[in-house]
């Protein structure tokens, strides 16, 4: 009944309360309909308890043969059919929405999240992101549920009541109208303030999972700078503030509690009252007290039932309106899928007077112009900060060009849909993106489907055979199977960086990308990799960034950047003889190894 994974790529979540929930309420109406339906049936079937037994009580009193007419019906009725009214509306509660709803909710947050630029994932946390992802599902399933089985069971509740009071006696009716115009102040006062103290809860709870997240992320900096100290105190703090604001979001509830206390102490007792004085004038037969008492008495509990279950709705209110500000955060007009794909038929990479600037950085690239021929190697060459990686990120779109086009073949990569753009592209990054999942999944992430054959292959050519059939993990799994830690802790810098190598040449795309792809590689060991290499890249399209100069010395054209700008450019011995900012990185570079080997040579 409800499609819990949908196909739902294109889908934007609403990023206001009111529209997030109807997003959710329009998929599930029909289980949602019916929950209503079958509570409205199942809180007009118990108003009509106390009026049976009234019924049974007064046919009594006026002799067995009225009973036996209508009792065996009456008494089938509610053994029966109450009771599978009932089943039925727990039915559809559990099973179509409290168990479903969360998983939609939590697919659906998860596929819009995963369309956002990496501009959005660089701003936030993504453990905190992850628990959003995580909590808003049950917050907004626990809400629902609630507002269509206690809310909605009330209302029905008190509106048959105040029905079978009134067609009692009208008199019996104003207790109960007057209840309700109390109840609904009460309410209109105060849900306004649990609304704001959930609010400010869910916050806080933000506030100290960000905080716990970032320290359990980094341990091991706050264990070598004995830092577990301070970092207590920072937690401590949190979760202080954090039960403050729970302490006032149970203040304001337990007022509440106490003021309704009251409201149906009046209510109960002047329905007594009445009732008695109605008795005493001849107006109430006694069998109605067994109506009438029951009736209120009932829906002064469900209030209170009700009030019980504010502060949960409301915090979990709280939950969704902080999740959404993450989670539902409109799609960028770039990362919609709004192009074409990308057909290749040439890997020629241009760059056409391209400029970019962070916008919260005064760090950018300006007026890059270069262009890649098919099956060439191009490298990029500079200091830190210079705008190598940028070009990179813009190639892949993961940032959009402010001005300046960039384009593959003859077509722009602005007009073609990122997943065809990057399925061109195989990437090993600077940072080594490691899943905690074992080493053939993470090498076959770059081709699902691979064969072991293929896989092996891939990591024979990246150097990482060796050591990946020595892995052995905590679960006794070996080699291939091992897994290998969140981001790949359980490795060195270099085994991470020939995984993620071994996982791009599993890819095998026609344009390679290498930023930094073996600065963790000691001299030696590089130079070996690039020897087996070698053939692997011939006719791809590459681009490497490198900072040891002699990896990239047979590259076809290499760029130096400073400052964001292209300062030189030319091949290795071309740059040499311009004797400018490229020689003087060459000469740097090799007096410092050579004084580096004369050092171990002494030795």
């Amino acid at each position: 009944m409800v499609d819990i994974t949908p196909e739902s790529d294109e889908v934007s979540l609403p990023p206001d309360l009111k529209s997030f929930y109807l997003f959710f309420i329009r998929q599930t109406w029909r289980p949602l309909a019916a929950i209503l339906l079958l509570g409205t049936i199942t809180a007009v079937i118990d108003t009509m308890i106390p009026a049976a037994i009234a019924y049974f009580i007064r046919t009594s009193l006026n002799g067995a043969n009225q009973l036996s007419s209508y009792t065996i019906p009456i008494i089938v009725f509610f053994v029966a059919f109450h009771p599978a009214v009932s089943t039925l509306h727990r039915l559809f509660t559990n099973h179509a929405i409290s168990a479903n709803l969360p998983t939609l909710v939590r697919w659906q947050s998860h596929t819009h999240i995963a369309r956002q630029p990496i501009s959005f994932f660089h701003s936030d946390l993504s453990g905190r992101l992850a628990s959003r992802v995580l909590q808003t599902g049950p917050a907004l399933r626990d809400t629902i549920v609630t507002a269509t089985t206690s809310v909605w069971y009330i209302v029905v509740f008190a509106g048959s009541s105040l029905f079978m009071l009134a067609n009692a006696d009208l008199v019996l009716a104003v207790p109960v109208t007057i209840w309700i115009l109390i109840y609904t102040s009460l309410l209109a006062c105060f849900l306004p303030r649990l609304k704001q103290q959930s609010r400010e809860m869910s916050k806080m709870r933000s506030s100290v999972t960000a905080r716990l997240v970032d320290t359990y992320a980094n341990i091991q900096t706050i264990k070598l700078y004995s830092g577990a100290g301070a970092e207590n105190d920072f937690i401590r703090e949190g979760l202080r503030e954090h039960n403050q604001t729970y302490q006032a979001l149970l203040a304001q509830n337990s007022i509440f509690s106490s003021l309704l206390a009251f409201l149906n102490g009046a209510l109960i007792g002047s329905t007594l009252g009445l009732s008695l004085w109605l008795a005493g004038k001849g107006e109430v037969e006694p069998s109605q007290f067994a109506l009438i008492i029951p009736l209120v008495w009932h829906i002064a509990s469900a209030s209170v039932n009700v009030t019980q279950q504010l502060s949960s709705i409301f915090e979990n209110i709280g939950v969704v309106q902080e999740g959404i500000r993450s989670i539902a955060r409109p799609i960028p007009p770039e990362n919609k899928n709004t192009q074409t794909p990308l057909d290749l038929t040439d890997t020629s990479i241009k760059f056409d007077r391209v400029s970019f600037r962070y916008p919260s950085s005064d760090s950018s690239v300006e007026d890059i112009t270069f262009v890649v021929p098919e099956g060439r190697r191009l490298a990029i060459v500079g200091p830190s900060g210079a705008g190598k990686s940028t070009i990179i990120n813009l190639l892949l779109r993961l940032h959009k060009a402010d001005s300046g086009s960039i384009t593959i073949g003859d077509r722009s990569i602005a007009n073609v849909t990122n997943s065809s753009l990057r399925s061109t592209m195989a990437v090993v990054s600077q940072e080594t993106a490691i899943l905690s999942r074992s080493v053939l999944d993470n090498i076959r992430f770059g081709k699902p489907g691979a064969s072991l054959a293929e896989v092996q292959n891939a990591a024979s050519l990246a150097g990482a055979c060796e050591f990946i059939e020595e892995l052995r993990d905590n679960q006794g799994r070996c080699g291939y199977n091992a897994h290998i830690g969140e981001r790949g802790v359980k490795l060195s810098g270099g085994q991470r960086q020939r995984l993620a190598l071994a996982r791009a040449l599993l890819k095998d795309a026609p344009i390679l990308i290498l930023d930094e792809a073996t600065s963790s590689l000691d001299v030696l060991s590089e130079a070996g990799l690039r020897k087996k290499l070698e053939n692997h890249l011939q006719g791809k399209s590459v681009i490497a960034i490198a900072h040891r100069i002699e990896t990239i010395v047979g590259y076809d054209e290499i760029l130096v950047l400073k400052d964001g700008r292209i300062v030189e450019r030319g091949a290795h011995a071309d740059l040499l003889a311009h004797q400018g900012t490229y020689h003087a990185m060459w000469i740097e570079q090799s007096g410092r190894r050579a004084g580096s080997d004369l050092i171990v040579s002494s030795e």
